[in-house]
């Protein structure tokens, strides 16, 4: 597209800057309601390699995008990344997320590096495809964007050799580019990860300069579009030092959580690997889906429960956060993170670019006992969130900034400090996505 195109002129438009080479395979309807002076309602079907386009409501559709004009404008245009307006919900997606995430291939000039950075939801970015060339080459990048799928649907979608293809998700699948499961007939069905985060936790594939250089970049690159996104990761606290033992849920219990866990690893952290910009060592679990990938890999070896009970002990004394992401159920929590603010993606969001939300935070406070305080400041060399403060009246939260992490609990040598609940069960998502999953995965049986 050349220039800056409006919402309906994209439309009137959209079939004859149609690439069918992206559309072998599909039978879909994407039906889009767009507010504003420049929206309206328009649906485009996608079959047997042909494009049509309608003015108004489809009688079926398996895509739905709901969103603004000067939204909508800014994805075609290539202005804008995807991730950020969904996630501050001012672009709505409804059906198959795999065929969502291709769309723009579908009417935007991509190289195999940025059709692959767009089936990851994270298209119109610089360095995202600058960080894929340096894990898989062209031919490899142009089989992953016909994922998800079982090996025979990805083979019917590109002009290559069953076995070629199989080689390429293998060597996918080891670089931490491909996830896999089986669906209810018993297929194996390959799937990207569902976005740049789960690659950044589970690819472990290049250690060069370049490498650490093209993930600091990226990262730099998509924090101006962070403002208002709601992270999709909690606190958990430290139970140790919470006053009441019975008001610990499940999902919050990280000894239970361990305890329950069906897989569990533990490799060094990440966003530390890829940012370096601390010495930490390792302390970052992954569990059940996440630690399966990490030991089917090869990139990690399966621990005991102790082990990894000694893990969290150790990111307590070094003072890291317990972070993970899931919700709803046990087996959906893939990671406990013990999370540094120098590196960490999530707590740099939370403290640096305005996602201060409450779903972010535990359902705990710290709690000062005045008669035991002595004033040394441990909890305020503790606190990563700067929510305690030494006044001549003694140590005060403030109680919006506190997270309720409980470092400054279990750092406290004359135990004064307590962890107390202050929200309500329902505080902890059903519905957070774990941080682990596919594109598609869900209509796949996945």
């Amino acid at each position: 597209m050349a220039g800056k195109i409006t919402c309906r002129e994209f439309f009137e438009k959209a079939e004859e800057m149609f690439i069918p080479d992206m559309s072998t395979g599909m039978d879909i309807t994407y039906q889009f309601n767009i507010s504003g002076k420049r929206g309206g309602k328009w649906n485009i079907t996608i079959k047997d390699g042909t494009c049509r386009t309608k003015h108004g409501l489809a009688e079926e559709s398996h895509v739905r995008f709901e969103t603004s004009d000067q939204v909508w404008e800014g994805i075609i245009n290539g202005e804008i990344p995807t991730g950020g307006p969904i996630q501050r919900e001012e672009l709505k997606i409804e059906g198959n997320m795999s065929s969502a995430a291709k769309f723009l291939c579908l009417f935007m000039k991509m190289d195999p590096f940025e059709r692959l950075a767009a089936c990851m939801m994270t298209p119109n970015t610089k360095n995202l495809p600058r960080i894929l060339r340096l894990i898989v080459n062209e031919e490899e990048a142009n089989v992953l964007t016909r994922l998800p799928g079982t090996l025979d649907d990805i083979v019917g979608k590109i002009e290559m050799d069953k076995e070629k293809v199989e080689e390429n998700l293998e060597k996918a699948f080891f670089t931490g580019l491909v996830i896999f499961d089986f669906n209810k007939k018993n297929e194996m069905i390959y799937a990207l990860p569902n976005n740049y985060v789960d690659l950044l936790l589970t690819n472990r594939s290049n250690n060069s300069p370049e490498y650490f250089k093209a993930w600091k970049a990226f990262s730099k690159e998509m924090k101006q579009y962070l403002p208002g996104v709601p992270p999709k990761t909690r606190i958990i606290p430290v139970e140790k030092e919470i006053e009441s033992k019975d008001s610990i849920l499940p999902l919050e219990n990280v000894t239970k959580i361990i305890e329950e866990s069906t897989w569990r690893t533990v490799t060094q952290c990440a966003c530390n690997t890829k940012l370096q910009n601390c010495d930490k060592p390792d302390v970052c679990l992954q569990l059940n889906a996440a630690a399966m990938y990490q030991v089917f890999r090869g990139s990690a070896e399966e621990i005991t429960k102790e082990e990894a009970l000694e893990v969290v002990r150790l990111a307590d004394e070094k003072g890291y956060v317990h972070v993970t992401g899931g919700g709803g159920s046990m087996d959906t929590i893939s990671v406990i993170c013990g999370c540094c603010p120098c590196c960490c993606v999530f707590l740099d969001h939370y403290l640096n670019y305005g996602l201060k939300t409450e779903q972010f935070k535990s359902r705990y406070k710290a709690q000062t006992d005045p008669d035991k305080c002595q004033r040394c400041e441990t909890c305020l060399s503790r606190c990563h969130f700067k929510a305690r403060e030494l006044t001549d009246e003694g140590i005060v939260l403030d109680t919006e900034a506190c997270v309720g992490c409980g470092l400054c609990a279990t750092g406290c040598p004359h135990n004064a400090v307590t962890m107390v609940c202050v929200r309500d069960e329902d505080h902890i998502p059903e519905d957070m996505a774990p941080m682990v999953s596919g594109i598609g995965a869900e209509e796949l049986g996945l």
